[in-house]
Protein backbone atom coordinates (compact mmCIF):
# COMPACT_ATOMS: atom_id res chain seq x y z
CA UNK A 1 0.00 0.00 0.00
CA UNK A 2 1.24 3.51 -0.80
CA UNK A 3 2.33 5.77 2.03
CA UNK A 4 -0.22 8.08 3.64
CA UNK A 5 0.59 11.65 2.62
CA UNK A 6 0.43 13.98 5.61
CA UNK A 7 -0.10 17.74 5.43
CA UNK A 8 0.78 19.89 8.45
CA UNK A 9 -1.23 23.03 9.27
CA UNK A 10 0.85 25.26 11.52
CA UNK A 11 4.61 25.66 11.94
CA UNK A 12 4.93 26.68 15.58
CA UNK A 13 6.49 25.10 18.64
CA UNK A 14 4.47 21.87 18.80
CA UNK A 15 4.76 21.29 15.06
CA UNK A 16 8.54 21.63 15.21
CA UNK A 17 9.18 19.87 18.53
CA UNK A 18 6.90 16.86 18.19
CA UNK A 19 4.40 16.37 15.40
CA UNK A 20 6.40 16.78 12.18
CA UNK A 21 9.22 14.61 13.49
CA UNK A 22 6.83 11.90 14.70
CA UNK A 23 4.85 11.74 11.47
CA UNK A 24 8.13 11.49 9.56
CA UNK A 25 9.08 8.54 11.81
CA UNK A 26 5.68 6.83 11.57
CA UNK A 27 5.68 3.73 9.40
CA UNK A 28 3.71 4.10 6.20
CA UNK A 29 3.63 7.91 6.30
CA UNK A 30 5.21 10.74 4.35
CA UNK A 31 4.98 14.40 5.39
CA UNK A 32 4.40 15.96 1.98
CA UNK A 33 3.11 19.49 2.67
CA UNK A 34 3.09 22.28 5.23
CA UNK A 35 0.77 25.31 5.48
CA UNK A 36 1.68 28.35 7.56
CA UNK A 37 0.28 31.88 7.48
CA UNK A 38 3.73 32.99 8.64
CA UNK A 39 5.33 32.40 5.28
CA UNK A 40 8.97 32.84 6.27
CA UNK A 41 8.60 30.61 9.32
CA UNK A 42 6.87 28.01 7.16
CA UNK A 43 9.73 28.15 4.66
CA UNK A 44 12.37 27.72 7.36
CA UNK A 45 10.52 24.84 9.02
CA UNK A 46 9.87 23.12 5.69
CA UNK A 47 13.55 23.47 4.83
CA UNK A 48 14.63 22.00 8.16
CA UNK A 49 12.38 18.95 7.82
CA UNK A 50 12.71 18.51 4.06
CA UNK A 51 9.05 19.21 3.23
CA UNK A 52 8.81 20.09 -0.42
CA UNK A 53 5.32 21.58 -0.77
CA UNK A 54 4.54 24.81 1.10
CA UNK A 55 1.26 26.69 1.40
CA UNK A 56 0.13 29.89 3.10
CA UNK A 57 -3.38 28.76 4.06
CA UNK A 58 -5.17 25.59 5.03
CA UNK A 59 -7.48 26.19 2.06
CA UNK A 60 -4.55 25.68 -0.31
CA UNK A 61 -3.54 22.51 1.51
CA UNK A 62 -7.16 21.30 1.42
CA UNK A 63 -7.10 21.63 -2.38
CA UNK A 64 -3.98 19.47 -2.68
CA UNK A 65 -5.18 16.09 -4.00
CA UNK A 66 -2.03 14.36 -2.74
CA UNK A 67 -2.76 15.03 0.95
CA UNK A 68 -4.60 12.21 2.71
CA UNK A 69 -4.30 13.32 6.33
CA UNK A 70 -4.15 16.91 7.62
CA UNK A 71 -2.66 17.54 11.06
CA UNK A 72 -4.03 20.78 12.52
CA UNK A 73 -1.67 22.42 15.04
CA UNK A 74 -3.26 25.72 16.01
CA UNK A 75 -4.77 27.42 19.08
CA UNK A 76 -8.32 26.13 19.68
CA UNK A 77 -10.07 29.30 18.51
CA UNK A 78 -8.91 28.50 14.94
CA UNK A 79 -9.74 24.82 14.92
CA UNK A 80 -13.43 24.42 14.24
CA UNK A 81 -13.61 26.12 10.83
CA UNK A 82 -10.19 24.85 9.75
CA UNK A 83 -11.11 21.23 10.48
CA UNK A 84 -14.55 21.57 8.90
CA UNK A 85 -13.01 23.00 5.72
CA UNK A 86 -10.50 20.15 5.53
CA UNK A 87 -13.14 17.48 6.14
CA UNK A 88 -15.37 18.93 3.43
CA UNK A 89 -12.39 18.81 1.08
CA UNK A 90 -12.16 15.06 1.69
CA UNK A 91 -9.21 15.02 4.10
CA UNK A 92 -8.87 12.92 7.21
CA UNK A 93 -7.89 15.18 10.12
CA UNK A 94 -5.95 14.97 13.36
CA UNK A 95 -6.67 18.09 15.42
CA UNK A 96 -4.60 19.16 18.41
CA UNK A 97 -6.42 19.41 21.71
CA UNK A 98 -8.66 21.03 22.75
CA UNK A 99 -10.63 20.92 19.56
CA UNK A 100 -12.36 24.26 20.15
CA UNK A 101 -13.83 26.56 22.79
CA UNK A 102 -17.44 25.40 23.12
CA UNK A 103 -19.57 22.30 23.01
CA UNK A 104 -21.64 23.84 20.19
CA UNK A 105 -18.51 24.19 18.02
CA UNK A 106 -17.35 20.67 18.90
CA UNK A 107 -20.68 19.24 17.79
CA UNK A 108 -20.42 21.16 14.50
CA UNK A 109 -17.07 19.47 13.95
CA UNK A 110 -18.59 16.11 14.87
CA UNK A 111 -21.40 16.56 12.33
CA UNK A 112 -18.93 17.61 9.63
CA UNK A 113 -16.90 14.44 10.22
CA UNK A 114 -20.01 12.27 10.01
CA UNK A 115 -21.18 13.98 6.82
CA UNK A 116 -17.77 13.74 5.15
CA UNK A 117 -17.19 10.09 6.00
CA UNK A 118 -13.66 11.02 7.05
CA UNK A 119 -11.85 10.51 10.35
CA UNK A 120 -11.57 13.44 12.74
CA UNK A 121 -9.10 12.41 15.41
CA UNK A 122 -8.09 14.44 18.47
CA UNK A 123 -4.59 14.91 19.85
CA UNK A 124 -5.11 13.71 23.41
CA UNK A 125 -1.66 12.15 23.19
CA UNK A 126 -1.61 11.02 26.85
CA UNK A 127 -4.01 8.23 25.89
CA UNK A 128 -1.21 6.84 23.75
CA UNK A 129 1.35 6.71 26.56
CA UNK A 130 2.39 3.07 26.97
CA UNK A 131 2.09 3.31 30.76
CA UNK A 132 -1.38 4.83 30.54
CA UNK A 133 -2.50 2.04 28.24
CA UNK A 134 -1.04 -0.60 30.58
CA UNK A 135 -2.87 0.93 33.54
CA UNK A 136 -6.10 1.09 31.57
CA UNK A 137 -5.78 -2.60 30.71
CA UNK A 138 -5.57 -3.43 34.43
CA UNK A 139 -8.54 -1.18 35.19
CA UNK A 140 -10.67 -2.66 32.42
CA UNK A 141 -9.87 -6.17 33.63
CA UNK A 142 -10.83 -5.32 37.19
CA UNK A 143 -14.06 -3.62 36.13
CA UNK A 144 -15.03 -6.58 33.93
CA UNK A 145 -14.03 -9.40 36.26
CA UNK A 146 -14.78 -7.90 39.65
CA UNK A 147 -11.56 -9.41 41.00
CA UNK A 148 -10.71 -6.16 42.82
CA UNK A 149 -14.28 -5.57 43.98
CA UNK A 150 -16.25 -2.43 43.22
CA UNK A 151 -14.68 0.81 42.09
CA UNK A 152 -14.93 3.18 45.05
CA UNK A 153 -13.48 6.49 43.90
CA UNK A 154 -10.75 8.09 41.87
CA UNK A 155 -9.22 11.31 40.71
CA UNK A 156 -6.67 13.28 38.77
CA UNK A 157 -4.25 15.79 40.28
CA UNK A 158 -2.45 18.19 37.96
CA UNK A 159 -0.35 20.85 39.68
CA UNK A 160 1.53 22.72 37.00
CA UNK A 161 5.20 22.92 37.83
CA UNK A 162 8.60 21.77 36.77
CA UNK A 163 9.84 21.86 33.21
CA UNK A 164 7.03 20.47 31.06
CA UNK A 165 9.30 20.99 28.06
CA UNK A 166 11.92 18.61 29.54
CA UNK A 167 14.60 20.64 27.72
CA UNK A 168 13.23 19.52 24.36
CA UNK A 169 14.72 22.70 22.91
CA UNK A 170 18.16 21.26 23.61
CA UNK A 171 17.39 18.52 21.08
CA UNK A 172 15.17 20.42 18.65
CA UNK A 173 15.83 24.20 18.79
CA UNK A 174 12.67 26.05 17.84
CA UNK A 175 12.72 28.32 14.79
CA UNK A 176 11.07 31.72 15.23
CA UNK A 177 10.44 34.78 13.09
CA UNK A 178 9.07 38.25 13.77
CA UNK A 179 6.10 37.74 11.45
CA UNK A 180 2.62 38.51 12.77
CA UNK A 181 0.29 35.55 13.04
CA UNK A 182 -2.47 37.28 11.12
CA UNK A 183 -5.93 38.24 12.29
CA UNK A 184 -7.02 36.12 15.21
CA UNK A 185 -10.60 34.83 15.17
CA UNK A 186 -12.83 35.99 17.96
CA UNK A 187 -12.61 33.23 20.52
CA UNK A 188 -15.90 32.98 22.35
CA UNK A 189 -16.99 30.41 24.88
CA UNK A 190 -20.63 29.67 25.72
CA UNK A 191 -22.89 32.73 25.96
CA UNK A 192 -23.94 31.85 29.53
CA UNK A 193 -20.36 32.00 30.90
CA UNK A 194 -20.30 34.26 33.96
CA UNK A 195 -18.02 37.30 33.82
CA UNK A 196 -15.54 36.13 36.52
CA UNK A 197 -14.59 33.11 34.39
CA UNK A 198 -14.27 34.56 30.92
CA UNK A 199 -13.52 37.65 28.92
CA UNK A 200 -14.09 38.58 25.29
CA UNK A 201 -12.17 37.45 23.38
CA UNK A 202 -11.15 34.48 25.46
CA UNK A 203 -7.46 33.82 26.07
CA UNK A 204 -5.10 32.38 28.65
CA UNK A 205 -6.15 35.14 31.07
CA UNK A 206 -9.61 33.56 31.16
CA UNK A 207 -10.21 30.81 33.73
CA UNK A 208 -12.44 28.97 31.24
CA UNK A 209 -9.93 29.15 28.38
CA UNK A 210 -6.99 28.14 30.60
CA UNK A 211 -8.81 25.15 32.10
CA UNK A 212 -10.15 23.99 28.75
CA UNK A 213 -6.72 24.31 27.10
CA UNK A 214 -4.23 23.20 29.74
CA UNK A 215 -6.30 20.60 31.59
CA UNK A 216 -8.19 19.06 28.67
CA UNK A 217 -5.82 16.08 28.95
CA UNK A 218 -6.85 15.49 32.57
CA UNK A 219 -10.54 15.56 31.72
CA UNK A 220 -9.93 13.19 28.82
CA UNK A 221 -7.96 10.76 30.97
CA UNK A 222 -10.91 10.44 33.34
CA UNK A 223 -13.20 9.72 30.41
CA UNK A 224 -10.68 7.29 28.91
CA UNK A 225 -10.63 5.20 32.08
CA UNK A 226 -14.21 5.64 33.30
CA UNK A 227 -16.37 6.34 30.25
CA UNK A 228 -18.14 9.47 29.07
CA UNK A 229 -21.13 9.46 31.44
CA UNK A 230 -20.47 11.85 34.31
CA UNK A 231 -22.09 14.59 36.36
CA UNK A 232 -20.56 17.60 38.10
CA UNK A 233 -21.50 17.61 41.78
CA UNK A 234 -19.33 20.47 43.04
CA UNK A 235 -16.70 22.95 41.88
CA UNK A 236 -14.54 25.58 43.57
CA UNK A 237 -12.41 28.11 41.68
CA UNK A 238 -11.75 30.56 44.51
CA UNK A 239 -8.10 29.79 45.29
CA UNK A 240 -4.91 28.85 43.44
CA UNK A 241 -5.99 25.20 43.72
CA UNK A 242 -9.15 24.49 41.72
CA UNK A 243 -11.42 21.54 42.48
CA UNK A 244 -14.22 19.79 40.63
CA UNK A 245 -16.05 16.80 42.11
CA UNK A 246 -17.57 14.52 39.49
CA UNK A 247 -19.75 11.46 39.71
CA UNK A 248 -19.27 8.49 37.40
CA UNK A 249 -22.20 6.13 38.01
CA UNK A 250 -22.46 7.38 41.57
CA UNK A 251 -18.74 7.06 42.31
CA UNK A 252 -17.01 10.28 43.43
CA UNK A 253 -14.07 11.35 41.29
CA UNK A 254 -12.04 14.49 41.96
CA UNK A 255 -10.26 16.74 39.48
CA UNK A 256 -7.70 18.96 41.24
CA UNK A 257 -5.69 21.48 39.23
CA UNK A 258 -3.50 24.40 40.15
CA UNK A 259 -0.09 25.95 40.24
CA UNK A 260 2.38 26.95 39.14
CA UNK A 261 4.44 24.99 41.67
CA UNK A 262 8.20 25.61 41.99
CA UNK A 263 9.03 21.92 41.90
CA UNK A 264 11.60 20.34 39.61
CA UNK A 265 9.28 17.58 38.45
CA UNK A 266 6.00 17.12 36.66
CA UNK A 267 3.11 16.58 39.06
CA UNK A 268 0.23 14.91 37.22
CA UNK A 269 -1.28 11.75 38.67
CA UNK A 270 -4.38 9.65 38.02
CA UNK A 271 -5.57 7.17 40.64
CA UNK A 272 -8.43 4.73 40.96
CA UNK A 273 -9.30 2.94 44.21
CA UNK A 274 -11.23 -0.35 44.25
CA UNK A 275 -12.37 -2.39 47.26
CA UNK A 276 -9.39 -4.72 46.88
CA UNK A 277 -6.95 -2.80 44.75
CA UNK A 278 -5.57 0.51 43.63
CA UNK A 279 -4.08 1.77 40.35
CA UNK A 280 -1.90 4.89 40.24
CA UNK A 281 -0.45 6.52 37.12
CA UNK A 282 2.22 9.20 37.31
CA UNK A 283 2.40 11.02 33.99
CA UNK A 284 5.75 12.20 32.58
CA UNK A 285 6.38 15.74 31.33
CA UNK A 286 4.65 15.92 27.93
CA UNK A 287 7.84 16.61 26.01
CA UNK A 288 10.01 14.00 27.75
CA UNK A 289 11.00 11.63 24.96
CA UNK A 290 10.85 7.84 25.50
CA UNK A 291 9.74 7.97 29.13
CA UNK A 292 6.30 6.39 29.64
CA UNK A 293 4.08 6.92 32.68
CA UNK A 294 5.02 5.16 35.90
CA UNK A 295 2.28 2.76 36.95
CA UNK A 296 1.83 1.24 40.40
CA UNK A 297 -0.75 -1.47 41.10
CA UNK A 298 -1.60 -2.35 44.70
CA UNK A 299 -3.30 -5.72 45.23
CA UNK A 300 -5.21 -5.79 48.54
CA UNK A 301 -7.09 -8.42 50.50
CA UNK A 302 -5.60 -11.89 50.87
CA UNK A 303 -3.01 -10.91 48.30
CA UNK A 304 -1.03 -7.92 49.59
CA UNK A 305 1.34 -6.92 46.84
CA UNK A 306 2.67 -3.66 45.42
CA UNK A 307 3.73 -3.94 41.77
CA UNK A 308 5.37 -1.58 39.31
CA UNK A 309 4.04 -2.02 35.78
CA UNK A 310 6.93 -1.48 33.36
CA UNK A 311 5.82 -0.11 30.03
CA UNK A 312 8.23 -0.08 27.07
CA UNK A 313 10.30 3.01 26.36
CA UNK A 314 8.28 5.04 23.90
CA UNK A 315 6.91 8.52 23.26
CA UNK A 316 3.19 9.16 23.25
CA UNK A 317 3.44 11.62 20.33
CA UNK A 318 5.00 8.98 18.08
CA UNK A 319 2.46 6.35 19.14
CA UNK A 320 -0.32 8.86 18.40
CA UNK A 321 1.08 9.61 14.95
CA UNK A 322 1.33 5.91 14.15
CA UNK A 323 -2.26 5.29 15.24
CA UNK A 324 -3.49 8.18 13.09
CA UNK A 325 -1.65 6.87 10.03
CA UNK A 326 -2.86 3.32 10.66
CA UNK A 327 -6.40 4.61 11.13
CA UNK A 328 -6.39 6.37 7.77
CA UNK A 329 -4.84 3.29 6.13
CA UNK A 330 -7.51 1.04 7.66
CA UNK A 331 -4.99 -0.94 9.71
CA UNK A 332 -6.29 0.12 13.14
CA UNK A 333 -9.16 1.83 14.90
CA UNK A 334 -8.35 5.39 16.01
CA UNK A 335 -7.90 5.54 19.78
CA UNK A 336 -9.15 9.11 20.09
CA UNK A 337 -11.84 10.70 17.90
CA UNK A 338 -14.01 13.80 17.82
CA UNK A 339 -16.48 11.96 20.08
CA UNK A 340 -13.84 12.16 22.81
CA UNK A 341 -13.25 15.83 22.04
CA UNK A 342 -16.98 16.47 22.43
CA UNK A 343 -17.00 14.64 25.79
CA UNK A 344 -14.10 16.77 27.05
CA UNK A 345 -15.86 20.03 26.02
CA UNK A 346 -18.99 18.75 27.72
CA UNK A 347 -17.02 18.40 30.95
CA UNK A 348 -15.47 21.86 30.63
CA UNK A 349 -18.89 23.40 30.12
CA UNK A 350 -20.47 21.35 32.92
CA UNK A 351 -17.86 22.55 35.42
CA UNK A 352 -18.25 26.20 34.42
CA UNK A 353 -22.03 25.95 34.19
CA UNK A 354 -21.99 24.84 37.85
CA UNK A 355 -19.73 27.78 38.72
CA UNK A 356 -21.61 30.34 36.61
CA UNK A 357 -24.98 29.37 38.06
CA UNK A 358 -23.60 30.22 41.52
CA UNK A 359 -21.59 33.33 40.62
Amino acid sequence: MADINVGIVGAGFMAQSAHILCFQRAQGARVSALASSRVELGRQVADRFGIGTRYKTHHELAADPAVDLAVVLQPPEYNAQTCIDLLRAGKHVLCEKPVCLSLEEARRMQRAAEESGRLLMVGFMKRFDAGVQAARAVTERWLASGEAGQLLCGGVRSLIGGDWLANIGGLFPVLKTEEPSGEKPRGAGPDWLAEPYGAEPLGFGSAYYFFNHVHSHDMDLLNYFLGQEFEVRFASWESAAKLAVLSYDGRPVTLTVGGPMPNNRWDETLWLCFEHGRVEVQLPPPMLVNSPAQVTVYYMGERQELCDVRAPYSWSFLRQAQNAVDGVAGRAEPICTIDDGVAQLRMTEAVFRWLSDRA
